[in-house]
């Protein structure tokens, strides 16, 4: 039942939302209010690492390119490491590098091995910019390895826990932290009186069901992440990467006619050249900050009470991981 909902409301908002932005995008393009394009300085970044997730493919490869480019050393958090390593060699890291590691953001235990395999390469104190960039699309009933939503699970509780596992490092190389959101952000709960239990184990009522996903409620908390971050002294960005047609968002064939139907409202934007609305909308330039915009005070406390709730979280998952290893010990 849900599903026939989640995919009525599509039909009924979501088409005629295309259909106008389908109109309205060229001309807000020669209005110049959505630039095409931003101009890159030529700073080096010779001698700095940096770490990518998810960044075999789409936004993530062209990200590595461009820092490797400008002299960095990319670590390459994928969940393929034969992949990573395959889009290494096809593409030329220029004066910097790539260093592919396998993170798989769907297990915590991963992002454990992860930041020890790091260390191993990098040292304790040599990290200068983390981009969470990976993420997946909601798509009913799939679940990461300790049982969370997967594109909540994925795409906020497991850079969350791959900040707090940097976070000493990132602070004593005066790094920063960039997070990619997404405009879905503005379909999510919000911020002052999200149940973010909703959001990482899908137990929305119907009545927030509706209009709201794992998915947008994920590029809020990544946009509230950045915020969090600023108030512990990293320097940290949320961006809007806009619609591209990258693998995560490719239509799934399944047998199931209405599990296909239901990833249309992804796969519909990404084909169509028209809705390529890209461009920063937080952090990126201080005037157009989302928190400026919204009342700073407000969301930081937002910021502040889903970063005491992801520590609950994580503490409560390694908990049950424990007894569990105990149980079977025993």
């Amino acid at each position: 039942m849900d599903d026939v909902l989640s995919f009525a409301v599509f039909l009924l908002t979501g088409v005629p939302l295309i259909a106008m932005l389908s109109v309205l995008t060229p001309l807000l393009r020669l209005l110049r209010i959505f630039p095409r394009s931003l101009s890159i300085d030529e700073q080096s970044l010779a001698g700095k690492v940096v770490i990518v997730t998810g960044c075999n493919t789409g936004i993530g490869l062209q990200t590595a390119k461009l820092l490797a480019h400008k002299g960095a050393a990319v670590v390459m958090a994928c969940r393929s490491v034969e992949k990573a390593a395959a889009a290494a060699a096809a593409t030329s890291p220029g004066a910097g590098s790539f260093h592919p590691i396998e993170l798989d953001l769907a297990d915590l235990k991963s992002v454990t091995r992860f930041v020890r395999s790091f260390e191993d390469q990098f040292g304790a104190s040599h990290l200068h910019a983390l981009v969470c960039n990976a993420g997946v699309p909601a798509k009913l009933g799939t679940r990461t390895v300790q049982g969370f939503e997967m594109a909540f699970g994925v795409s906020f509780i497991g850079h969350f826990a791959l900040v707090l596992e940097l976070l000493p490092r990132l602070k004593r190389c005066g790094g920063r932290v960039v997070t990619l959101s997404s405009v879905m952000h503005r379909f999510a709960q919000p911020g002052c009186s999200a149940n973010w239990n909703h959001a990482a184990f899908d137990t929305y009522p119907m009545h927030l069901r509706v209009f709201t996903s794992s998915y947008s409620d994920a590029k809020s908390a990544m946009v509230l992440l950045a915020v969090a971050l600023r108030a512990r002294g990293i320097a940290s960005s949320a961006v809007n990467p806009g619609a591209a047609a990258v693998p995560c968002v490719a239509p799934i064939i399944s047998a199931e006619p209405l599990e296909h139907l239901y990833l249309s409202p992804y796969w519909v934007p990404s084909r169509l050249p028209v809705l390529d609305l890209a461009g920063p909308f937080v952090g990126a330039f201080p005037n157009l900050s989302k928190p400026e915009q919204a009342g700073a005070q407000g969301v930081a406390l937002d910021a502040e009470r889903l970063w005491s709730w992801g520590e609950t979280v994580l503490q409560a998952s390694h908990d049950r991981e424990a007894q569990s290893q105990l149980g079977r010990a025993s």
